[in-house]
């Protein structure tokens, strides 16, 4: 707890020197890619899911909201700055997206009191409430400039493009995790996203229901998928995110089986 802590003080320190530099007021064009320059600059700090369960354990919402509002421009810069040399002009509607919010996230001002806290809270709830438009917008943005039948003959372009849309999609799937811990935590009795006791044949079991379920309804038919192994077993994880993996491998496997 102390050391995540120390780390949203540094976070904290590093956000508010670059809010100075750029001030308080609305910014031009010019002066949002200057911040997102600088930001993006500045390194992250690793966060283990051990720590995101500790301050869930202490119910210290006011932390994590310290921590956030440090580390959500930094990690959201370098988000730009990757999809900047991915799709170049092609991404600039993506691009303007990431460079609003991340500007709008620092000048925040510090969730110290109650009042900045609850404001700080309602900004990064409107950052999560759209789940769509990015992937929508970069997948178009992808077809344009990587043709299906050129990446055909060229299969090491794809390769390199399907890492680096899996390192662009991992690191906003941290983001949005780290966003929907601290919201969590702000619920009565909430200890956020970390499920200590999280046991995998209870989430891979509801799954299987809901995919069988949906086949039947969209194909008129399923296959039986039958859960094997250590059903007790438990381990700390994020249920929500681990049922929605199972839920998608689950609905490929049945696609592929009809």
């Amino acid at each position: 707890m102390t050391r995540l802590l120390n780390r949203a003080s540094s976070v904290a320190l590093r956000a508010s020197s670059a809010r100075r530099a750029f001030g308080a007021a609305p910014m031009s064009a010019s002066d949002r890619r200057k911040l997102v320059e600088d930001l993006a600059s500045r390194p992250s700090t690793p966060l283990s899911l051990q720590d995101m369960y500790n301050v869930g354990e202490a119910r210290d919402a006011v932390s994590a909201a310290t921590f956030l509002h440090g580390e959500l421009p930094i990690r959201m810069a370098q988000r730009i700055e990757e999809l900047r040399d991915l799709l170049g002009a092609e991404g600039d509607s993506i691009i303007d997206y990431y460079e609003a919010a991340t500007a709008e996230i620092a000048s925040c001002a510090p969730p110290a009191t109650a009042g900045a806290e609850r404001d700080f809270a309602a900004t990064v709830t409107a950052l999560l409430s759209d789940r769509t438009s990015v992937p929508v917008a970069l997948a178009a943005a992808i077809r344009k400039l990587h043709p299906f039948e050129l990446d055909r003959v060229v299969p090491a372009r794809r390769l390199a493009l399907d890492r680096d849309l899996a390192r662009f999609f991992t690191a906003r799937i941290g983001l949005r995790l780290l966003i929907e811990h601290y919201l969590a935590l702000r619920e009565p009795g909430q200890r956020g996203l970390i499920d200590p006791r999280c046991m995998p044949g209870d989430v891979v079991s509801a799954a299987a229901y809901d995919v069988e379920r949906l086949a039947r309804e969209t194909y008129g038919a399923s296959p039986a998928i039958a859960v094997v192994g250590d059903l007790d077993a438990s381990l700390t994880y994020v249920r929500t995110h681990m049922r929605e993996a199972v839920g998608e491998l689950l609905k490929n496997a049945v696609r592929a089986t009809l």
